[in-house]
């Protein structure tokens, strides 16, 4: 059985996915409308890797005897001055994201609750990647900002991703 300090936390982060799953699908909008078709179909594709994160959450605290009570999800913005205001923005989200994993963790490690934290340790390795990949992508943009035909090269990059499933042997 989970602690209810270790559920609660977990139910918190639950609602931090789906809430990452509303602004990707948000800044996927955007880019759509911008005509950054890239761009948009790779916050799709992290719209969806943010909602099997959620599920396999919620699927963990079921599997361990919680119950997860579910709360409202705050509406995310949706317009950015750029693609790198928006990459920007997302590069910050996922850095607070990573907070929340490594509090998880450590809330795991204090409950001694060896189980929840070896769980816990795919969210601590995904959110390395997440971070990676914004960084990157804000890297980019920030060298090529003012060049539509560098611009164009990376939405067409970033329109390539496919979706895979982030935590393969975890069905949702």
């Amino acid at each position: 059985m989970i602690s209810d300090k270790l559920s609660a936390a977990a139910m918190a982060q639950i609602n931090a996915e789906l809430y990452s799953a509303y602004l990707y699908l948000a800044m996927s909008s955007w880019a759509e409308n911008e005509g950054w078709k890239g761009i948009a179909g790779w916050m799709r594709i992290q719209a969806q890797e943010e909602k099997v994160h959620a599920l396999v959450l919620h699927d963990q605290l079921l599997e361990r005897g919680a119950h997860s009570v579910l709360s409202g999800i705050d509406a995310p913005p949706s317009v950015w001055e750029s693609p790198l205001a928006m990459f920007e923005h997302t590069f910050s989200h996922e850095q607070d994201v990573t907070r929340m994993i490594n509090n998880l963790a450590t809330i795991a490690m204090e409950e001694h609750d060896h189980a929840f934290y070896q769980f816990i340790q795919m969210y601590v390795k995904e959110q390395v990647e997440e971070e990676a990949n914004a960084s990157e992508i804000c890297t980019r943009l920030g060298r090529i900002d003012g060049q539509p035909a560098m611009i164009d090269a990376l939405d067409k990059e970033l329109g390539a991703r496919l979706f895979t499933q982030p935590f393969p042997g975890y069905t949702t």
